[in-house]
């Protein structure tokens, strides 16, 4: 499963490849994990360039020259893989076809990934902000009556820690 320091370096990568390129098609194979219909999705970002990939909390955000954000959450077993026009790998979620023939494939052999259009912003610091520092966690942690590893896993606290990286914290 990639944690906040993958999904990091993932976004970095993904943006210098994909950045300044226009969807030509998206694909969503298991529409079931949409939060729209394939029809809205394809409406809001196909023929519209990509203007940055980013990490946001646990997920990739894919922005738009419109406005509008693909987040992919990768979940325990999902992979992005880059392809040349045709995708060949196995179990895909959702496929991205870019202007100059690159695609991009979302996949999960369980079917757990999960691609959301236009994710809700959440109001908890992410945990590489300046926000969440020694005083903001000193501060949480006395109103709370929880482990420690529960408050760094509650995404409504702290964004973007998972159960590998709150071990190593701990």
């Amino acid at each position: 499963m990639p944690e906040l320091p993958d999904l990091q370096v993932f976004s970095r990568n993904l943006d210098k490849k994909l950045s300044g390129k226009t969807v030509k098609k998206v694909t969503a194979v298991n529409d079931k994990k949409l939060n729209v219909s394939k029809n809205e999705l394809k409406k809001s970002i196909e023929d519209q360039m990509l203007n940055k990939i980013y990490r946001e909390d646990k997920e990739l955000h894919f922005e738009f020259e419109n406005g509008n954000v693909l987040g992919l959450h990768l979940m325990l077993n999902g992979d992005l893989y880059l392809f040349k026009e045709t995708n060949e790998h196995k179990h895909p979620i959702i496929e991205l076809i870019f202007d100059d023939g690159t695609g991009l494939v979302l996949t999960d052999f369980q079917g757990a990934a999960t691609p959301t259009l236009n994710p809700d912003p959440r109001n908890a610091p992410d945990a590489l902000s300046k926000e969440a520092d020694f005083d903001f966690l000193k501060e949480q942690l006395r109103k709370k009556k929880t482990t420690v590893k529960n408050f760094l896993l509650d995404q409504n606290m702290i964004r973007g820690i998972g159960n590998a990286y709150a071990d190593e914290i701990l």
